[in-house]
């Protein structure tokens, strides 16, 4: 039926480079000296080096929390970059046909979500055409998919992806008084 067929177009974000930014393991905080995080840091993730941190919290314009799980083992002090790799998917997908970069008409192949991590770690530094997708499930939003590319394009991208997405069951509300 052609209602469960949909297309989605999503537009990625810019990598953001920042110079001098500051981290202490103990309190797990970073830190810019000039410029500003976004405002959905935590969406994002920080690359420094050869390593890519998920970002905990956003304390505040100028100051980043990372997850204990990726911290860095020591303190450090050096240019940083902020990705956004992973976008939401506004319906649960059943099957998707495909995953266009519309700027380059550029069709990306799909990989298992545990392979996406190695291919993270191999595009860290890499902000050329993206390659791959996979889809998984959100790390902010029960119940919903994420769609993740790599390498992260260092412009922002329109993606459309088109799907045949999973019928959603009935849901009935209780609405008490007026």
């Amino acid at each position: 039926w052609r209602h469960y067929h949909r297309r989605v177009v999503i537009t990625t974000e810019d990598k953001e480079d920042f110079t001098s930014a500051s981290y202490v393991a103990s309190t797990r905080l970073l830190t810019l000296s000039t410029g500003t995080w976004p405002t959905n840091a935590v969406l994002g993730e920080v690359v420094y080096g050869n390593a890519r941190y998920k970002v905990r919290a956003r304390i505040s314009s100028t100051v980043l929390e990372l997850s204990s799980v990726d911290q860095e083992a020591s303190n450090f002090t050096g240019d940083v970059s902020w990705v956004r790799s992973s976008y939401v998917l506004p319906y649960v997908p059943k099957r998707i046909e495909s995953v266009i970069v519309e700027s380059i008409a550029n069709e990306l192949t799909y990989i298992d979500p545990t392979q996406m991590v190695r291919e993270k770690r191999r595009f860290t530094n890499d902000n050329g055409n993206s390659i791959y997708y996979t889809v998984r499930p959100s790390d902010y939003y029960a119940g919903i998919n994420e769609i993740e590319i790599s390498p992260v394009p260092a412009t922002a991208s329109r993606i459309e992806i088109t799907m045949h997405i999973r019928p959603m069951p009935f849901r009935t509300f209780e609405v008490k008084g007026t």
